[in-house]
Formats: C-alpha cells, sequence, structure tokens
C-alpha cells in the first residue's frame, strides 16, 4: 500500500471511478458520502482526502478546516466542477489544492502520487 486515500463525494460513480484508478498505484481507498458518515464508522486517519466542494460550496475552507480537525496532518485536494468559476476562485484565493472536473487521469494519479511523496519526505526524521 502507498498511501490511504479518502474520497468524499455524493456520486457514487465517481466514487468508483477514483476507487479504480487510485487502486492502480496500490492505494487504499475508502469512500463516503459525506465526512459525518465516514467519521462515524472509521478512527483512521487518511493520509489524503480528495473532497467534493460541492459539499459545502459556501464555505470551502471551512471544510478543509473540519478535516484538519478529524484527521491532524491529512492533506485535503479538492474536486471543483469547471462548470462552478466562483467555488474555484475561492479555493484559489485560500491556496488550497484541487483538481477540476473533468480531469485527465494521469492528473489525478499525479496530484495524489506527488502529495505522498511530500508527505513521506516531511515524516522523515532529520538527521543532526
Amino acid at each position: 500500500m502507498n498511501g490511504h486515500v479518502l474520497v468524499i463525494d455524493g456520486d457514487p460513480e465517481m466514487q468508483n471511478l477514483f476507487t479504480r484508478i487510485l487502486e492502480l498505484d496500490n492505494h487504499y481507498v475508502q469512500t463516503a458520502a459525506d465526512i459525518d458518515a465516514f467519521v462515524s464508522e472509521n478512527t483512521e486517519s487518511p493520509d489524503i482526502c480528495l473532497v467534493a466542494a460541492s459539499l459545502r460550496p459556501e464555505d470551502p475552507a471551512a471544510l478543509a478546516d473540519e478535516v484538519g480537525r478529524r484527521w491532524n496532518g491529512c492533506d485535503v485536494i479538492y474536486l471543483v466542477d469547471e462548470s462552478t468559476p466562483d467555488l474555484r476562485k475561492a479555493i484559489d484565493r485560500r491556496r488550497l489544492r484541487r483538481l477540476v472536473r473533468p480531469f485527465q487521469i494521469e492528473d489525478l494519479r499525479y496530484l495524489v502520487n506527488r502529495t505522498l511523496r511530500r508527505r513521506k519526505r516531511q515524516m522523515r526524521p532529520r538527521r543532526s
């Protein structure tokens, strides 16, 4: 297993698509329709949380804060629809990571794998 990825998206077809793609790189993938449904059943902290920004379009930063409170150190990547430019701008203003749908499969794989590599480097003990 390379990394633990949680996909939070209300669309079961998108959940299945993300699972199939990310399992190609040997990631452990879990899915949920919303954060509360996942938290009530799981205590394990994911490395990365892919979140449909449309779940909280009024305040995407609050969603990142909630994920951070629940799973300290979890990296959040927002899934933003191309048809929601205002939401995309709000995410960009906060300098949050995002992936715009429709996206290329290789872009998703690259972003997830790069984020996991960065996490591993940050977690390594520093040499004195």
